[in-house]
């Protein structure tokens, strides 16, 4: 969210050889980032990744993961090119926070969810209802805890 921080960082880094992506946010939407971070924040490293000094396409993609369903989808992802699910389903107790002491449904609560591949289906219609088949991928993030993380 801060752009001179970002511009700092991504001049620090953009031409090594192992750089895959560049990752702007993580779970925007579980802490309620305000909705033009992750745009802002893109716009800012196409521009000084090989862009075209107008917040176009750089050399490297931009990614973010979100970890809510569809809390705000469109607002956070319209800002990267590789949208990543953070689904908690290895170890991991999706019924219940052990951290939180909440229950969790499928509407409400931090505890994961069941099913990866339906997250990832979930988000590419998504994609599809926004216009954004050709232009923005979906990537996972499966994640193992024990004991309370």
């Amino acid at each position: 969210m801060n752009a001179s921080e970002v511009t700092e960082q991504v001049n620090r880094i953009k031409r090594r050889p192992n750089l895959l992506v560049w990752y702007t946010a993580d779970e925007p939407d579980g802490t309620s980032d305000p909705l033009y971070a992750t745009l802002k924040s893109s716009n800012v490293i196409q521009t000084l990744d090989g862009g075209d000094g107008m917040g176009g396409a750089g050399y490297h993609p931009v990614s973010l993961v979100l970890n809510c369903e569809n809390y705000f989808f469109a607002e956070y992802t319209s800002g990267t090119d590789i949208v990543m699910q953070d689904a908690y389903m290895i170890g991991n107790n999706v019924t219940y926070s052990t951290q939180w002491g909440t229950v969790c449904t499928k509407d409400s609560g931090d505890c994961g969810f069941e099913d990866i591949s339906t997250r990832m289906d979930e988000f590419r219609t998504r994609l599809i209802i926004n216009g954004w088949e050709r232009t923005k991928a979906v990537w996972t993030v499966p994640q193992g805890f024990g004991n309370d993380t």
